[in-house]
């Protein structure tokens, strides 16, 4: 009795009822779903079939691609009871911009891969070092290191120019930059977490001003503070400090295959560690 009740009565759409051919598929009273997704473009073109079923669909995200992408889902074939689902994707075209060199007293620092470029050693959290030459390594940071240096700049031994980083923890991290202390000849200053300018010579801290290019001291460099970062320009680098944990230094002059293979007058972790005789060439 119960087998002749299936027979003659489906579960479809909810409840029992009376057995319909457009529910029966195979042998079994629940055929698989049908699913349509449709995509109706913003300019208003003709609507478009995509896909249906399990396909997978990708596509390019361009203005093209702005507009209503509709999915239909039918159960037992009915398609009065279909489910829509409707999601909007608005695709904005960006026109591509050139990049400009800077001026001296407007520094906006330069990534190392636009065309022209010169070399950028990194300094990251967690000891993280990428050196001049694209490589990358991690190092125990444990107080001051030779960051760069040139004891030959400009073929003058009585002109060289050093750079060191201070290390310290931070938010539970080892490794984090705390400041960079640059000797050029007889003079020296100091950049420090919080944004803090210390010229070195015994005088007052740098008052600094957004966009506002200062010259510090008889070093030869100037520093500007703009969006919350501090760039030092100098005449043989630029350096650049987001005054927390990180820091850059991009050389000037000659092209990029130059300035990548090591000097005789060339230390620190911008190039390698191999100090001879103080690890990771510390202070």
């Amino acid at each position: 009795e119960a087998s002749q009740h299936r027979r003659q009565y489906g579960h479809c759409g909810g409840g029992w009822r009376v057995r319909e051919p457009d529910c029966w598929s195979g042998g079994g009273w629940n055929p698989l779903a049908t699913i349509e997704w449709k995509f109706f473009p913003a300019d208003g073109g003709e609507a478009q079939e995509i896909l249906n079923v399990r396909e997978t669909y990708e596509f390019t995200a361009s203005a093209s691609a702005s507009g209503v992408y509709e999915a239909k889902i039918v159960h037992c074939k009915k398609a009065e009871l279909a489910v829509i689902n409707r999601y909007s994707v608005t695709v904005e075209e960006v026109e591509p911009t050139s990049y400009v060199d800077p001026e001296p007293d407007n520094i906006v620092f330069p990534t190392d891969d636009y065309p022209g470029g010169y070399p950028v050693c990194s300094v990251f959290p967690g000891g993280v070092v990428e050196a001049f030459n694209a490589g990358a390594a991690s190092y125990n940071m444990a107080c001051s290191h030779v960051l760069a240096s040139d004891v030959f700049s400009g073929g003058d031994y009585s002109n060289p120019w050093f750079i060191y980083g201070t290390f310290d923890e931070i938010d539970g991290r080892k490794g984090a930059l705390s400041a960079m202390i640059f000797y050029l000849g007889a003079s020296a200053f100091e950049v420090q977490r919080g944004w803090i300018v210390n010229p070195g010579d015994g005088g007052e801290k740098l008052v600094l001003e957004e966009g506002v290019s200062q010259v510090i001291g008889e070093s030869g460099c100037s520093v500007v503070f703009e969006n919350l970062h501090l760039a030092v320009d100098c005449p043989a680098f630029m350096a650049y400090y987001d005054g927390i944990m990180s820091g850059h230094i991009k050389m000037k002059g000659g092209s990029t295959d130059d300035m990548i293979v090591k000097g005789r007058g060339n230390l620190g972790l911008c190039y390698d560690n191999e100090s001879g005789f103080r690890v990771n060439w510390q202070v």
